[in-house]
């Protein structure tokens, strides 16, 4: 097995030398460190990373916790964490949560096994957790988290915005007669359903925010919706959901010609249920969701929607998670904007 003591001896100097190149330290002249990169080559050098983390006090691993890996909205978030860290020399841990006790033990697991940060999406976490994982070392960014954490640096969705958007861009393509279907926002509400999800007990900032930023689209243009129904969201019950208000919607003597979905999965039950009773989109019914999953991008019709640029939310998320990792910086908040994915169905 090659030692650091093999490659001090091949590149000819002090086995300080080689650990300052390795650790990328700046106290080392570019010609020493090209002498002892070619030596690492050469000789097929692995740093020992047990040593190297004990060394630097990282071990160069973060974790990225979300609510429902099931849920499509992770995939491209992900991507963008992964690679901003792979460019940096990070590992990441992909950590599901799915209730109070998962998350007490994710907790648990990010102090025990010394990792150097978090990244929590979609979730409730609070200031108690914050500062249970900084006493112990480990940073902590947040995206669209359901309370606000001046502490810690967060990356949020501009909900309010995009519902807002939503309003106006079918407004202007020449609707009045406009209804919305969002999610749970109302805590108590959400008591009275079976086959409640973790994420739903507490998760109504995002569907709050949508819903306020439509209503204030819609009275911008002295308008006021023909329908506002409650449906619900995850991965697992949002595409039932849409298709079951959809059908109520059918019944309705003064129908809406357009639609806003408060997210895609919603919008793809709605587009089925159309297809299923034989209205066609968008000629009697247009229909806006909101998240631009590929799905709904690429199959046809293609759903019109507010996209969220996931890939630059997970990487954004990620660069501040490892500045404030590496160089203690202080927290901020970011806001990513969305644009609008023009589908068929609008």
């Amino acid at each position: 097995m090659v030692t650091i003591a093999d490659v001090a001896k091949q590149a000819g100097v002090s086995m300080m030398t080689v650990s300052r190149v390795i650790n990328n330290s700046a106290h080392v002249s570019q010609k020493t460190r090209q002498r002892v990169l070619q030596a690492v080559e050469e000789l097929s050098y692995r740093p020992n990373m047990v040593a190297r983390s004990l060394a630097t006090r990282r071990n160069q691993m973060i974790a990225y916790v979300v609510s429902n890996l099931a849920n499509p909205f992770f995939a491209e978030v992900s991507m963008g964490v992964e690679n901003v860290c792979a460019e940096r020399g990070y590992i990441v841990i992909i950590y599901d949560v799915s209730s109070e006790k998962r998350l007490e033990a994710c907790l648990n697991m990010l102090i025990d096994r010394r990792l150097d940060g978090v990244i929590f999406h979609h979730l409730d976490i609070r200031h108690e957790h914050v500062e249970q994982l900084q006493q112990n070392g480990v940073c902590c960014v947040t995206i669209d988290n359901e309370r606000d954490l001046p502490e810690v640096t967060r990356v949020d969705s501009d909900n309010f915005e995009g519902g807002r958007n939503a309003a106006l861009y079918l407004i202007e393509r020449g609707h009045w007669k406009i209804g919305c279907i969002h999610g749970c926002y109302d805590g108590k509400m959400i008591e009275s359903y079976s086959n409640v999800e973790y994420i739903e007990r507490f998760q109504r900032r995002i569907w709050h925010d949508r819903t306020a930023g439509f209503l204030d689209g819609m009275r911008s243009a002295d308008l006021e919706p023909v329908c506002m129904l409650e449906g619900r969201g995850t991965a697992s019950v949002g595409f039932k959901s849409g298709s079951e208000l959809f059908r109520q919607i059918s019944r309705m003597d003064h129908a809406p010609t357009a639609l806003y979905c408060e997210n895609d999965v919603i919008a793809l039950g709605v587009l089925s249920e159309c297809m299923e009773l034989g209205w066609r989109v968008p000629e009697e019914i247009a229909l806006i969701g909101h998240d631009g999953l590929e799905i709904g991008m690429q199959l046809y019709p293609r759903i019109t929607s507010i996209h969220q640029p996931r890939y630059q939310m997970g990487s954004i998320a990620a660069e501040k998670l490892l500045d404030s990792i590496e160089s203690k910086t202080e927290p901020e908040q970011i806001l990513v904007h969305s644009d609008l994915f023009c589908g068929d169905t609008v």
